[in-house]
């Protein structure tokens, strides 16, 4: 709720803790991030990282990889940003990254020596659950219509009556 409010009051905060919190974004991605890296898939919204050397920007790893937006508020304001806007429009930005909203998230994440980064692993527990629950809410689907059908087993209901996931 702290960080909600953080949109009206400090939105360079607000954008760099909702990227590290809601998209786990390390602190070089979110000092690098341009409005063009977001991409949109159906209703889903991701951060699209991969090298960038027209911004000054390589990958941790090399390798590209999309991280899914996961609160909507943010999504939608990404999704609005200029192309070449950045999360973070300040005069030194590292040396702001790494004391302003490490003192701002003190309260909480506890013991954390790096509270933003501590965000990036919630982020992670986020994606866990929220594709756990997906994958118990397609097979108590599939169970249900496979019910609804009076088939004796899922199988022949995925066999022969849903349609693969696209």
């Amino acid at each position: 709720e702290a960080w909600r409010g953080l949109r009206e009051t400090d939105l360079p905060m607000w954008l760099t803790v909702g990227l590290a919190r809601f998209a786990g974004l390390r602190q070089s991605e979110i000092l690098a991030f341009r409005g063009k890296w977001v991409v949109r898939k159906g209703e889903a919204t991701y951060v699209r990282l991969q090298d960038r050397p027209e911004d000054g920007f390589h990958t941790k790893t090399g390798i590209p990889y999309s991280a899914l937006v996961m609160d909507t508020e943010l999504a939608e304001y990404l999704r609005a940003m200029d192309e070449e806007a950045g999360a973070v429009p300040l005069i030194n930005t590292v040396k702001w990254i790494m004391r302003k909203p490490q003192a701002w998230l003190k309260p909480f994440t506890g013991a954390a020596l790096s509270p933003l980064h501590r965000l990036r692993g919630l982020y992670a527990d986020h994606v866990k659950r929220e594709t756990e629950a997906a994958i118990l809410a397609r097979q108590a689907g599939i169970k249900a219509a496979s019910e609804a059908l009076g088939h004796t087993t899922i199988k022949t209901t995925v066999d022969h009556y849903t349609t693969p996931d696209q």
